[in-house]
């Protein structure tokens, strides 16, 4: 993948996530930086928008369910 290719998926990415900030998305948001992003990316072998948007929920789903755990749990 080039550098032009990573950048704009990087770009759908956070358009992606900032549409999508209240619906468990805002985690892309707040915490990852560019080079976060291409490390996300490359680490993940995400090949196209797709792969990568389908990564991005997934991520989500797993964080939504553990902060659900949490928040279920007794202190």
């Amino acid at each position: 993948m080039t550098n032009l290719e990573t950048q704009i998926l990087i770009l759908k990415a956070k358009a992606f996530a900032q549409e999508r900030y209240n619906q468990g998305l805002d985690f892309f948001v707040e915490c990852y930086t560019d080079e976060e992003w291409v490390e996300y990316i490359q680490e993940d072998k995400y090949k196209n928008w797709k792969e990568l948007k389908a990564g991005m929920l997934k991520h989500a789903a797993i964080i939504k369910e553990r902060a659900e755990e949490i928040n279920a749990s007794e202190w």
